[in-house]
Order: C-alpha cells, then structure tokens, then sequence
C-alpha cells in the first residue's frame, strides 16, 4: 500500500507524519473524553489507527474515528490551550450538529499536505492546521492545532487502508500540436550529460549562476578554439520565460500601485524547513529556469562607498572602477527624463534633509524600462537572467532539416529539474572532479542516494550558485560542514526594512498626469556611536509609482477601489551576520534553516528615529511641492512606537552571508571564499550567489551579485583578455589584435611609428578567438583595418575595412560590442 499526498476518494485511510514514524491514533480515558494523538504503530490495535475520511465537495471532508461510533474529529471545547488554537478533539454530533470540515494543503512538491480545519475560531488569521510540536515529547502526544508555517511537524501522508490506493488517472493522451518550450529546447538528462567531462559547471540559475553562464556563452562564442565546455544545472523547470512583470498579469493588480511581482513570488516560491514555527519568515527559494530572477523587485542601487569601504574592502575598487558598470549595462538600468515638478520635489528635499544624514536625492535604479505615459508604473523589459539563457537553449541548430530533434551546443549545456548534491572530490580531499547529481523528484525521499557523478575536465571548476541555503547545503554533503563552520559560515541573515504608506489626492487633478509618477533614492548617514564605523540606511520613496514591497504594506483596500495615488516610504538598514542563525542537515541529508533578527525591531531606535524624522520631513515637503492633500486612512497611526512597519525575513529574497568573502582583509578569521570567490584551502571551486555577503548591506543586493557574477566569469573562468599565445604579457613595443568577433576576420595593421618591416606584415587572416602581434615603437598608436566576411560566405571578405585604434603594449580586441 502507498502513502500519497491527501485522500483522493472517500475511504478509510491511515495517516501518519510525513518526516518521522508517528500515526494518528484514536485515545479515549476513564471519563470518556476522546482525542487524536501521534503515537507509533502498533497492528494488534489496527481500528485506533483507522480514520474514516468522507470527500463532501470542493477538496473537503470529514473525519470519524473508526474505533468509535457515531463521533467525528473536531475542536476541543478548550482553545485556551496550546498557545491559544486547541488541540483536536473526538466529539459526539448532536441533533442539528454536523461534521465539522477539513481540508489540505498540498506541498509544492505534491509529496504531503498539511490539515487544516475551515471553520476553527481562528481562521481569519490564516490556515490553522494539526501540529504536534508543542505535544511530541510530551506523554500525552496530543494532536493540537496551529498556524501553517510548514514545519517538520504540520506535514502529513495518508494510506487508504484495505487495498492499495488507486494511482492518479494517466495524462490524456497529447494532442497533435501538443507541445512545450520545455519539451522541444531542454531534452538533455543527467545520464546523457554524464556521458562527457566539461571545464566549468553551474549550479543554478538565478542572479548569480544565470549571469555567469550567459556570459561564458558569450565569452565562448568570442574564443573559437579556447572555448571551455560549461554545463548548467537547473533544479526546477521552466515556469516563466522572461520576468514575471513582461508577461500578463492578473486583471486589476495595478490598482493599488502593488509590483506585482511580489504576487508571483509568493505563488511560485518554495518552503525552506525549519525546526519550529517561525512566523518573521515569508520567503523562499523558487525551483525554476532564472530562479528568484524570475520575481525580484527590479531595485537596483548601488552599495555605498562607505560601506563598501569598512566592510567589502576587497571589492570595493573592482567593483567602483568596473564591475558596476558593465552590471548596470547587462541589466539596462533606467533613469528618466526629468520634468520641472520633478526637479523641484528633488531640490525640496535636498535643501530641507538634515546635513548630518547626508542626504542626495535622485531618481531611484530599476533594472527595467518603462513607457513614458507610465513612469516607474507599468514595467518592460525587466531584467531577468531567464531570457538570456532561454535565447541560448532556442538558438540549437536542428538535426536535420524540417526536424524538431534539436543538437546540443558543443560547448554549453543546461540541464532542468536536476538537483545538484555533492561535490566530487579527488584523493587529497581538496580538489573537485565532478558533481552528484539526481533527479529532483528525488529530493526528500528517503535512501534516495547521490544519483549520477558528472565528471570535470582536469583543472576543471564547480560554480555554486544555488542560494544562501542550497550553496551550503551541497559542501555540507561534500564533507565540509566543519568547515564552514569555523570559518563564519552558515549565519543566515537579513536586513531590516521597515515602511510607511499614506494616501493622497490633487489639490487639481490634472497635475496627476502633468507630474507623472516618481520613485526616488537616497543614501542616508545613521547616528554613530562614538569610535564607531559609520552605516548608511537606504531610503526609497514612491510617488504614485509602483513600488516593491509586498502588497499588504501597502494602504487599505478603502482607497484602492479608487485608485488613489499613494506615497510610500521604504528604508533599508544594514546589518552584520546574525551568529545565532545556523544551517543543519536533516536525516535526509536536506537543509533545515534557523533565522532570525539578532535585534529585534524597535521603532524608538536610534537608527529608526533618524529615518522617520526624514520620512516626516520628506512628506511635508512633498505636499508643498505637488499641492497635494493627505487622506486620513482608517488604518494609520502616527505615532511613533508604531508608525514603521517592518517586513518579515526573507519578504523580498535578500537573505546571504551563508559562504562569505572577508569583508575586512585584516580580520584574522571570518571567511570562507577568497576576493576571487574561489572556497579557500580548495581548487577548483567558486561561489557566487548571495551566500558570499559578509554583511547584510542597506540596499538590495542584486545589482551587487550579477557585477561579482561577470567579475568571476570574466576574470577567472574564461579571461575575455587572455593572450594564449604569449603567456598574458605584452612587451611595450608589439602592438597585439585578438578576434573576438566570433567569425573569421581578415586585418592590416598600419606602420605609424616606421618599424622596421617583416614578412609578417600583410594582411592576415584571424579565426575566432585568435590573436597576432606586430613589432612596432613604444608609445605608438597604429590603426587596425578590419574586413569582415560577405554575406553567407565564410572565406570571402568586404571590400571596405573597418578601423579599430591600436596602441603598442596593450590588447586590442576586436568585437562586435
């Protein structure tokens, strides 16, 4: 007989908790109470283990103990106990008294539900489920009720008892043009793929792993004959094909100015597992092509000098010099154009902010276009790693002609709904030679084993890229638990963001349009206690403009049918690493996550009290400036012991620091990767998701990670840069041309410094990712005429060059971007 998700007809069924070995079994005393408890198995009493579960429409049913008659399961008479929600009792109906309904919650993963009860007296806070925490290790093991949070103690699975349960209905047959993207584009297997060895594998997808590997695609497609074989590992499937906010959405979430994208997060986003209720979490993983790419909110600041400064040191130049931004042009951040209402709200508030915060106003950074009619509304073009590698898996070259049988690219592959599990290591224990992989329907599953080992090339490298929790996760399995430990890993944590929303009408309504929307950013300097490092907050507001918190932070539905404008604080305040927030490993070798403030939040802070003074400030001038009238919504309170509410952890994905770099090169201890990303005392693996923060930074830490992300495949997977030929170093007097235009090329380099000619100085022809050098004069600048190939041919070339400049002792790399 086997165990499924929920009952799929009425029956009588066993029911037992999906993670450990407990049932539900009937209990009865002298003075005939009767109630459910967890209890192991015993078959000589087969009828206290048996429930008689009756489907009555719409995913309902009612419970009835089969060892007694005439009874159904129930609340008890007393909902004092077990933190207010009661616990579950056996009662008798009486006359006009009917069953009471229950119904489930299916995990995402369809493997067990949890069981709540629709009519318990406090079902308007949410879903109130059976639980056993608070019971298991007591003697009584009653079943109490809860509020849904997932945990290991709420997950349920049932087996219909008397024969095996019936297996769902097979999938009607497809029809004729019943096809998918993911059907024609991703057809490779785990088996398949371990068939060959590759340079570089990628595990995820997301921000960190997405970029990375569209970019070593590019970067292959520049190289010719120095390519690298990369290998992309996606656990979940293709759920989205672009960012959620460039496809349609459902009709009317643009009324109360919500992202929307939050909605699609929440919808799609996994659970993590954690060892106890934790009701300051609402985030997740999402198990799909893109990752969280797929939902983030589009925000996308810098993290300021100063913070970089004391405590990201080591990338403070690279990123500053570079890496942002070849991040913000990878990404298309967007800034308006500015119209005078706008010029002086922004003048307003700069003149007006306190000189001790420090305050610049300017126009928030959203990775995303916009129309102009819809500033910061209505987003296009949202950045998402999705549609890079999306594009690459559709560019495959067909089989044949008129065949849908597509080929592999030669040098990239991408798996989809592979879970990546360990790390492979060789004899000395310290380098990677491969990755475990398995299916992810395997994931949870008892004994489900490693699955299959594919194999690097020598001197091959591993990129972690599969988030805060799933990154450590794998090196825990790979045998370096301890590892992190002693070197500052594993400390989850998340800033603080805190918010504040008024609603607000025209004095004249036709400014609305006049003005537009507005979504403004500034850094603000926090109060420092003496001998202190400074911290800067973030402070993001949005002037009847769409905004990235989630939806209920947002004013109340009275004044959304309206459409009212709405003007909304946000702050983001920095944090360090919470030492107290751990990562462990369950029986089946799964993350089981601990995460919590280190402080809690207090709205008479300091640190608060100096970002409400601002957002007070900010709104007085606002309303000047826009001659607008503030509303007084039925939900709003002034006062300052409530006037911020904070998001719960993990609202908006920014959760890290779980494999971080040394933010401080001079702190003896406190790191697990290298400035390089690359996990210390080991070879040939690298990290880059969030797990690398070595704090929790004032501002949404995307735009950071995909600068990183092109740092690392750039610099150290696959140098664009590299002179193979010559060992990387130019002496002073050779001018050096390398090819990347990912096609033949032919080139003449012109004689301005009047060397000494050559036989080598002719035109030659270069392949893709070829180089050549001529010997000219130090401190010369030559040209570079370059003749690309004529349409559809491969050996023929333009008649017309043209010119690239050429200084002696530097590369000139010749592209098409």
């Amino acid at each position: 007989m086997s165990w499924i998700a929920a009952p799929t007809e009425s029956g009588t069924y066993n029911v037992k908790a999906f993670s450990g070995t407990g049932y539900w079994r009937y209990a009865t005393n002298s003075g005939g109470d009767q109630w459910a408890k967890i209890d192991d198995y015993d078959a000589t009493d087969d009828d206290a283990y048996s429930w008689k579960i009756t489907l009555t429409g719409s995913g309902r049913f009612t419970i009835e103990p089969v060892a007694s008659e005439y009874t159904a399961m129930g609340i008890s008479t007393r909902t004092d106990v077990y933190e207010g929600y009661g616990y579950a009792m056996i009662r008798s109906p009486r006359r006009g008294f009917t069953a009471p309904e229950w119904q489930t919650v299916p995990s995402s993963s369809g493997k067990y539900s949890r069981v709540f009860l629709v009519s318990h007296p406090k079902a308007s806070e949410g879903n109130i489920v059976l639980d056993t925490r608070l019971s298991y290790n007591s003697e009584d093991k009653n079943i109490h009720f809860a509020k849904d949070n997932n945990s290991n103690f709420q997950r349920w699975i049932f087996r219909k008892v008397g024969g095996e349960t019936p297996p769902p209905p097979p999938p009607p047959p497809p029809r004729r043009n019943d096809k998918s993207f993911e059907d024609l584009f991703f057809t490779l297997t785990p088996e398949v793929a371990s068939a060959e060895s590759y340079d570089i594998i990628i595990i995820g997808t997301g921000i960190g792993g997405g970029v990375v590997a569209g970019d070593l695609f590019d970067s292959n497609s520049r190289m010719g004959k120095n390519a690298k074989s990369v290998l992309v590992i996606e656990r979940g499937g293709l759920s989205f094909h672009s960012h959620c906010l460039n496809a349609s959405r459902p009709a009317g979430f643009g009324e109360d100015r919500g992202q929307q994208n939050d909605t699609f997060f929440a919808m799609f986003k996994d659970d993590y597992t954690f060892p106890g209720p934790n009701s300051d979490w609402k985030g997740g993983p999402m198990y799909c092509l893109g990752g969280r790419s797929a939902a983030w909110g589009l925000f996308a600041p810098r993290i300021h000098d100063e913070t970089l400064k004391n405590h990201m040191q080591p990338m403070r130049d690279p990123l500053l010099n570079k890496w942002y931004r070849e991040a913000e042009k990878l990404m298309s951040l967007y800034l308006p154009t500015t119209n005078t209402y706008q010029a002086n709200v922004m003048e307003r508030l700069n003149m007006s902010s306190k000189p001790e915060l420090a305050c610049q106003w300017q126009w928030g950074r959203i990775a995303s276009e916009f129309r102009d009619d819809r500033n910061f509304d209505f987003a296009r073009g949202a950045y998402s790693t999705i549609d890079k590698l999306l594009e690459i898996t559709m560019s495959k070259r067909p089989k044949s002609r008129g065949s849908n049988e597509l080929v592999e690219h030669k040098n990239w592959k991408i798996l989809l709904h592979t879970e990546a599990r360990e790390i492979q290591w060789d004899g000395s224990g310290t380098r990677a030679t491969g990755v475990w992989v398995r299916d992810a329907s395997e994931s949870g599953k008892p004994g489900a084993g490693r699955g299959t080992l594919i194999r690097l090339n020598p001197g091959g490298k591993v990129v972690l890229g599969a988030g805060s929790v799933h990154s450590p996760a794998i090196l825990m399995r790979s045998g370096r638990e301890e590892f992190l430990r002693n070197n500052g890993g594993l400390r989850l944590t998340d800033h603080d963001i805190f918010a504040k929303a008024y609603t607000f009408q025209y004095l004249d309504d036709a400014r609305r349009e006049t003005i537009g929307a507005m979504k403004l950013q500034t850094y603000l300097t926090l109060p420092r206690p003496k001998g202190a490092q400074q911290d800067v907050a973030l402070c993001n507001i949005s002037i009847d403009a769409s905004s990235f918190l989630p939806r209920e932070y947002l004013p109340n539905e009275f004044f959304r049918n309206e459409q009212f404008p709405q003007l909304i604080f946000a702050f983001i305040k920095p944090c360090r690493l919470n030492p107290s927030n751990n990562i462990t490993l369950d029986a089946n070798q799964d993350p089981i996550v601990t995460i919590n403030r280190e402080v809690a939040f207090d709205n008479n802070d300091k640190d608060v009290a100096a970002c409400r003074g601002l957002a007070q400030m900010a709104k007085k001038e606002i309303k000047a400036a826009l001659k607008i009238e503030y509303i007084n919504d039925k939900d709003d309170v002034e006062g300052p012991e409530t006037y911020f509410k904070p998001l719960e952890l993990g609202g908006v994905a920014h959760e890290l620091g779980t494999i971080p770099f040394r933010g401080d090169p001079m702190a003896p201890t406190g790191s697990c990767i290298d400035q390089d990303l690359k996990l210390r005392d080991h070879e040939g693996v690298y990290v880059c998701d969030l797990s690398i923060f070595p704090m929790s930074p004032e501002v949404n830490p995307t735009l950071t990670l995909a600068a990183l992300a092109l740092r690392l495949s750039r610099n150290e997977l696959l140098p664009r840069e590299l002179i193979h030929s010559s060992g990387g170093e130019i002496p002073r007097n050779l001018v050096w041309v390398m090819n990347q235009t990912g096609e033949n090329i032919k080139i003449f380099i012109s004689n301005n410094a009047g060397a000494p000619l050559t036989s080598d100085d002719r035109e030659m022809v270069l392949g893709p990712g070829d180089d050549t050098q001529r010997v000219r004069k130090e401190g010369f600048t030559e040209s570079v005429a370059v003749y690309r190939l004529k349409y559809n041919s491969d050996s023929d070339f333009l008649a017309k060059p043209t010119f690239w400049t050429a200084k002696a002792g530097e590369l000139t790399v010749i592209c098409d971007k």
